[in-house]
């Protein structure tokens, strides 16, 4: 709108300043027009409104309430192009760069709390599985006829101590009870290709005895020699010891021995007379470091059903097929180490990344609450500027997407920030948990939590900033070009 400033016709004679007064009047229909004049008929004839002044003050106006209603300012609304919306989200970024930037910080770190809690727990468990299958899976699964239920024994650590009332008796669950049958036996001896070893505990002739399908490499001959002959033993000791029973059962009843005091001992199985050729000790490194007894292999059928069986997998696609035999005999329960110990290790990770999370989550909550504040002063510092832009006739809308867009694209640098400084970290992270665990990428940073992170940022700083924004609908022109 072009505003002038003209005293037309103080030199003029009454004529001429009629015709410049009717060729004003015309053009004031297209641009304001503002006529300083002593003259006061003409500005009678031809003004629509008269402002009287006297030593430079307004003494009187001729617009009237009827006047002031009539006049209506409704700009029609303007539209802006998505590139023109997005540079002017930049340089008001810009604009504010030293808070933006200590905004954008402050923001950051509760998200790279986050995504170092959600890389680890998801790294963690899928290193789990990984150890599973490369190296747990040769760990033995235990089938005996007294069952204890290994996971829930283990989880009972992390539960609270139940409450009992004085001079009641209170019910215990029993040990689940198996019905080894001779059926059962067949099928696993079937599936025997699946596994390294097989391992048959029985009680014969008062004594117990292992049988192995084949002679374990992994048990170390520390005296004697290993049994080659179906009637030849090998008694195998952890750390120098040995049941008590076991020795008890082939009539060694002393506290101790010398290696050559037992090494050629007989006793008698079914009539069958045995011999100790060779002690040995398991590999510590092997996964039989806990196995000891009496160890001999023998190609005769035993007829009775064993006490207890250790199936140890070839590998990890061998171990599901050893499953899948094993679970047809729903009655029949049996503890899988690997599993067990992975279940547990991943109840303890969980456990601790749900604290975590919270710690974060409570970070989190605390910059959402930043940004609104922000937010709000953001609003309150730019009234006059809201004011202006609605002027202009630019909609509430667009005002709004203003304001968001500048905090999303905060969020979005925090985000962006956070994911490059936990994988930059994740380096050394991994380095020392690998030493540490010998298990590989622990901390993970994929793009499964790079869209998380982003996700939450944009979704906080959207909420953050939605609610002191919206009261820009409330703010009327007028009030806003007199804000101070």
């Amino acid at each position: 709108m072009t505003t002038n400033y003209v005293a037309p016709t103080g030199a003029l004679d009454s004529k001429t300043s009629e015709e410049i007064m009717q060729l004003l009047k015309d053009i004031s229909k297209k641009i304001l027009v503002i006529v300083v004049t002593h003259n006061e008929n003409l500005a009678k004839q031809y003004s629509d409104r008269i402002i009287t002044m006297n030593d430079g003050k307004i003494i009187a106006d001729t617009k009237n309430r009827q006047m002031a209603s009539s006049f209506n300012f409704n700009p029609s609304p303007v539209r802006i192009s998505q590139n023109r919306l997005i540079n002017i989200i930049v340089k008001n970024i810009q604009g504010k760069f030293r808070r933006n930037i200590l905004f954008v910080l402050a923001f950051s770190i509760g998200l790279i709390s986050l995504a170092m809690v959600l890389g680890l727990s998801v790294g963690f468990n899928k290193s789990l599985v990984l150890e599973e299958k490369n190296s747990l899976s040769k760990y033995p699964i235990y089938i005996s006829e007294t069952s204890e239920n290994l996971d829930n024994s283990l989880n009972n650590i992390f539960t609270e101590e139940e409450i009992l009332q004085d001079d009641y008796i209170y019910s215990k669950e029993s040990a689940h009870k198996n019905h080894l049958t001779e059926e059962y036996i067949e099928d696993l001896q079937n599936i025997s290709s699946s596994t390294e070893y097989q391992i048959k505990t029985y009680f014969l002739d008062n004594k117990i005895i292992n049988i192995a399908n084949k002679p374990i490499d992994e048990f170390n001959i520390i005296y004697g020699k290993r049994a080659t002959e179906e009637n030849e033993i090998i008694l195998v000791v952890n750390n120098h010891k040995i049941d008590a029973n076991i020795l008890n059962s082939i009539g060694l009843t002393e506290e101790k021995y010398q290696y050559s005091e037992i090494l050629n001992a007989k006793f008698k199985i079914n009539k069958n007379e045995y011999t100790i050729v060779g002690i040995a000790e398991p590999d510590p490194a092997s996964i039989f470091n806990d196995l000891s007894g009496m160890f001999f292999n023998t190609n005769k059928k035993v007829l009775e059903v064993p006490l207890a069986i250790m199936l140890y997998p070839k590998d990890y696609e061998n171990k599901q097929i050893i499953i899948n035999t094993l679970n047809k005999y729903p009655d029949i329960t049996y503890t899988d180490y690997a599993s067990t110990f992975k279940n547990v290790t991943k109840t303890i990770v969980d456990a601790i990344s749900i604290i975590l999370i919270g710690f974060s989550v409570v970070a989190l909550l605390v910059s959402t609450i930043m940004i609104g504040i922000i937010a709000y002063i953001s609003v309150v510092e730019r009234i006059k500027e809201i004011g202006l832009l609605k002027s202009l006739g630019l909609s509430t809308l667009y005002i709004k997407l203003i304001f968001i867009g500048e905090n999303l694209a905060l969020g979005l640098i925090a985000a962006i920030l956070s994911i490059t400084f936990v994988k930059i970290i994740s380096i050394p992270v991994n380095s020392f948990l690998s030493e540490l665990t010998g298990m590989k990428n622990i901390l993970l940073t994929n793009l499964d939590l790079t869209l998380i992170v982003i996700t939450i940022s944009l979704t906080l700083s959207f909420i953050g900033s939605y609610f002191p924004i919206r009261q820009t609908k409330k703010i009327k022109i007028s009030e806003c070009l007199k804000y101070e």
